[in-house]
């Protein structure tokens, strides 16, 4: 499908795959590499899809609706707070 992978996070990667998040690639994109887009797995398997049954593939409408989201794994705890309204 004309992509190239690589396990390395070199300078020319444009897209990182997240299957885990609390590891050291995936923090260091979240920090550094603002130009590196975090993706779903379901984003590969949309454009294999698509381009097995030849359809017409719009890669940036496609890693809109793939992209991980931004507070996708986000957990947080709170104490202190008596009054749950």
């Amino acid at each position: 499908m004309g992509a190239i992978h690589t396990y390395d996070l070199t300078l020319d990667v444009t897209h990182l795959i997240v299957g885990e998040y609390d590891t050291p690639k995936f923090r260091y994109v979240a920090q550094k590499r603002l130009d590196v887009l975090p993706m779903m797995i379901t984003w590969i398997e949309a454009v294999r899809e698509l381009w097995i049954n030849d359809q017409e593939i719009d890669m940036p409408l496609l890693e809109q609706q793939h992209r991980l989201p931004t507070f996708h794994s986000l957990r947080f705890s709170m104490t202190g707070c008596d009054d749950r309204k």
